[in-house]
Order: structure tokens, then sequence, then C-alpha cells
């Protein structure tokens, strides 16, 4: 990118008219879903600050060892590369792009999340990726479907095992990992199912579409075509290898940031206890929260942590600082990588799911 561009923003539209178009096609459902988001997230604080005894909690982070902080701080960094591989290795079949391109724009996604409701840093990325390889958003968000239920299955996965070997006694999360492994598994499948045999499934679709407007209808199979293509990497026995492998240490290295913070606060969470409520804040955070995830985030912690006897200041304080390494480190990173390719999130918060998906002229 020039440095004209980066001066003009990058991903600005050239005319206000057109942003103004966008905010029209905005769907009213996706502002529903970020409402119900701030309004869980504003709830959940309210409980907070009325259940907790805040002055506890401020001791208890005050006391915290910032050597074992800043160990946990450094070990976030670590999975970024490796979640670059990933996303590499997906979008191969789309288009070759670097390990550094694709860790700067997830990067940037993560920024998105923390100053964007209902988790539109994905929507983001995507449309970044887009406009950046001169590839279809479609493609690219498919991409990042299959990396969420890699993620998901790999967590529900870890999840599972512990439940297996050393249970806790709390019976919901038998449930909670039954039922999110149903979800994730049948995504897989789907995908697969799309990957293999893209005939059939454009076949499926075109029935399904054709009660539409012809004009609708062509558009949605368009849209179906370049989603399969993002799916192609399932096709390479290699590749979901490459793609099974990256997500398992990808979590392994989130698990060590859990274990970090615990001994900054002087808890003792057994190790498969943290690999609890990592599952139980990751799945989670599947619901709309408001931008980073606030109060959501640390009412899953305390949740996750409650089943291993941590209660009251503690649970606050571990939840808190958790999410700050998160929050303060994702933050970071996503504005360095901002600024090297000249963008800024206002230039694409008015992008709503559907356009990112469908006005691939747009893009061009």
């Amino acid at each position: 990118m020039s440095q004209a561009e980066r001066r003009s923003g990058g991903l600005r539209p050239t005319e206000p008219k057109a942003r103004s178009e966008r905010r029209e096609r905005s769907p009213k459902a996706g502002r529903v879903v970020a409402l119900a988001g701030v309004a869980l997230s504003i709830g959940l604080i309210v409980v907070g600050i009325r259940s907790f005894p805040l002055d506890q909690v401020a001791h208890t982070l005050a006391a915290a060892d910032l050597r074992w902080m800043l160990a946990g701080a450094l070990f976030y960094l670590l999975p970024l590369p490796v979640r670059g591989l990933r996303w590499v290795t997906l979008l191969r079949a789309v288009k070759p792009v670097s390990v550094v391109t694709a860790s700067e724009v997830y990067a940037f996604g993560t920024l998105a999340n923390n100053v964007l409701p209902a988790r539109l840093g994905d929507v983001a990325r995507a449309f970044v990726l887009a406009k950046k390889e001169k590839i279809s958003a479609s493609s690219s968000f498919a991409t990042i479907m299959l990396e969420r239920i890699f993620d998901g299955l790999v967590v529900v996965g870890f999840f599972l095992t512990v439940l297996v070997i050393a249970p806790p006694t709390a019976g919901w999360t038998f449930g909670l990992a039954r039922a999110m492994g149903l979800v994730f598994s049948a995504a897989v499948l789907g995908s697969a199912f799309v990957a293999w045999q893209e005939e059939r499934a454009t076949k499926v679709a075109a029935f399904l579409v054709r009660p539409l407007p012809a004009a609708l209808g062509e558009k949605i199979l368009g849209l179906v075509k370049k989603l399969a293509l993002g799916l192609h990497a399932l096709k390479s026995a290699r590749a979901t290898a490459t793609v099974i492998g990256c997500s398992i240490l990808i979590w392994v290295l989130e698990a060590g940031v859990y274990a970090f913070v615990q001994q900054a606060l002087g808890l003792d969470i057994p190790l498969h206890g943290l690999v609890v409520v990592m599952a139980v804040l990751t799945l989670g955070l599947t619901a709309p929260s408001a931008p980073g995830f606030v109060g959501v985030f640390e009412g899953l912690v305390i949740a996750g942590v409650g089943l291993y006897g941590v209660e009251g200041a503690p649970a606050l304080a571990f939840a808190l600082a958790v999410h700050a390494v998160h929050f303060s480190i994702g933050t970071l990173l996503g504005a360095i990588a901002a600024w090297r390719m000249g963008l800024r999130v206002r230039d694409i918060q008015t992008a709503a799911p559907a356009e990112a998906l469908g006005a691939e002229a747009s893009l061009q």
C-alpha cells in the first residue's frame, strides 16, 4: 500500500454516498444482535458490581506478581504466527498469502473484535484480506469459519478429555460439552460435504433458492460457490492435518496464559481445571456481547473457576487479569498491524456481515 493510501485511510469509501448506502443496507437483525450483546454485558457488569467486594478485588490485583503477569502477556504473543500459518494453509486453495500478511490481518481482526460488537472482527478481517489480496470476501470468510470450527472442535476435545479423566462436580459442564461437540461436529461435516461434493451442494442450494427471484437466486448460488472455494483445504489430508496440528498448539499455548496469570495471583487451580475454564470461556464467547466481550468474559471465567472452589474477590480478580492480558496485548498487536497496513477500524466498522460476504464489487 502506498503512502498516499495510508494517509487516506486505506479502505475508506471514496464517496460519502457509498458509506450512507452501506448503512442503509445494514440488516436490522445485526443491530438487534449487537444491542442484545451490549445489554447482556451491561447486565453482567451491574451484577458484578453488586455481588463482589470490589475493594478486595482491587487488593488482590494490586498484590499480583507482575513478573508472572508479564510472562503471561509474552506467552500470549506465541500463538499469533501459528494462527497465521493455519490461515495461510486454509487460504492456499483461494490464493497464496504470506504468513506475515495473514498474521497481521488476524491481529487487526482481534483489534476490531475489541472495539466492535457481536464478534464483527471476523467479518472485518475477511473484508480486509479480500481488499488487500484482491480475492473474494466470501471465500475469505469461509476460511475464517473453518478456523472457528476447528477451534471449537479442539477446545471441545480438550474439555471432554478433562470430563472423562477428572470431571468437576457440576453437571452442566457435561451438557455444555456434549451440545457444543454436536454443533462443531455437524459444522465440520457440513463443510466437508460442501468441499468434497461441491456439485451436489450447489444443486441443493439451487433447489432451495428456486422460489426466490431469479436475480437473487443467482447471487446466492454465486455466493455458495465462493464459500465452497474457501473450504477446499478440507480436500487435502496434509492441509487438514496441518490445520488440526496448529489448532492444538494454539490452544495449548492459550492454556499457558491462564497458568501464568494464576501464578501471578497465587491461586491453586489444577492444570486440567484451567483447561475447563478456557473451554467454558471460549465456547461461551460465541454469545453476543459488548465490544471486547466486557462483562461476558468475566462472567464466564468466574463460572469456570467456581467449579474449582475459587469464588468471590479472587475469582473476579483472576477474570479481570486474564481479560486484561487478552485485551491489552490483542489491541496492541492489532494497532501495530493496522498501522503497518494503513488501516483504521472506523473504515470498516459500518461494513455489515452481509455486505462483506455479498458485495463483491465493493472489494475490487
